[in-house]
């Protein structure tokens, strides 16, 4: 069995959020991180690594927890992890807008707030420079941390998308998304 890769966010980090190896990544991932911050930054962190719930009971009683992340993806939590401990140096380049949507995920399942990141992540993609379903990934993004950016993104699709977008978007598998719905909607004339 090979060896997971191992990041570790924090020297003194007391919890192990362990991914394991899929089809596309043969090696698990293991992130040693900060109980504490996870705490501060999540209510459902702060559930899990206070009161009654188990993770929280193992962390009480040996100091330390390995909590299994199987349906998570490890980059995008990688990512948001290293914001979260202020390990920000390896976050160039920026991610893809098909990432960004996946931090966006977790961002909403684990109820986190770093919309100044994802904004400026957005930045680092040109709107003008997107096909028809980048622009479609980058309006979700947008809508999620910044007015500004949604309007940009607006603006862009009002000039430039086709009446077949809508196929294209389905061919992509955009609106597997709970927000491409409510973006598509304003662009079907009635």
């Amino acid at each position: 069995m090979t060896q997971p890769v191992v990041v570790k966010l924090i020297e003194t980090g007391n919890v192990t959020l362990i991914f394991p190896a899929t089809a596309t990544d043969e090696r698990a991932v293991h992130f040693v991180v900060s109980a504490d911050i996870l705490r501060s930054a999540s209510e459902v962190w702060k559930k899990m690594f206070t009161g009654s719930m188990k993770e929280a009971n193992t962390l009480r009683q040996s100091g330390s927890v390995e909590v299994p992340f199987e349906d998570d993806n490890p980059a995008a939590m990688e990512l948001i992890l290293s914001v979260l401990h202020w390990q920000t140096k390896s976050l160039t380049p920026p991610p893809s807008l098909d990432l960004i949507i996946q931090i966006i995920d977790l961002c909403d399942k684990y109820m986190l707030h770093i919309h100044t990141w994802i904004r400026d992540w957005l930045r680092s993609h040109p709107v003008r420079e997107l096909n028809t379903f980048g622009v479609g990934l980058y309006m979700i993004a947008a809508k999620y941390c910044s007015d500004e950016l949604s309007e940009t993104a607006h603006r862009h699709a009002v000039t430039t998308f086709t009446p077949d977008f809508g196929k294209h978007w389905q061919e992509y598998g955009l609106f597997d998304h709970p927000q491409t719905l409510k973006i598509y909607g304003m662009y079907i004339v009635a």
